[in-house]
């Protein structure tokens, strides 16, 4: 699935912003599609699990555990190529690292629907296989 400017394919509305850049995620995968997606199953499982650490962190305002959560978050999403949800957690993250809470607790709504919108699109490149 090549990254396109088609702005009705939810896989990407420009280069930047995509939700899943498929060649570049299967590029760091070193072309093996069968590893790709097993890191993508992985992700799918894990995902819920990481949403709900930064849930926690924020609804007991730990800007330390908030920074850990965001950085693992971010650190998945950018290792499938999902630059949106990557690019949400890099500013949760930022913001946790400055002791700014309530600054992440703005950004969080932004990081959820980038994250049920790549869900969408990883389930069906999951079914799709």
């Amino acid at each position: 699935m090549p990254p396109t400017t088609d702005s009705s394919d939810p896989t990407q509305r420009d280069p930047h912003h995509a939700v899943f850049d498929h060649e570049d995620a299967l590029a760091r995968m070193d072309g093996d599609g069968d590893m790709l997606r097993e890191v993508l199953q992985m992700f799918l499982q894990d995902s819920p699990n990481m949403l709900a650490r930064i849930d926690a962190a924020l609804a007991s305002g730990d800007a330390l555990q908030l920074e850990r959560a965001a950085h693992g978050l971010k650190g998945a999403s950018a290792t499938i190529s999902a630059n949106a949800v990557t690019e949400m957690a890099v500013q949760v993250e930022r913001a946790a690292k400055g002791g700014r809470v309530e600054e992440a607790r703005l950004i969080v709504p932004a990081l959820q629907h980038a994250l049920r919108r790549l869900v969408v699109v990883l389930d069906r490149i999951q079914h799709a296989a």
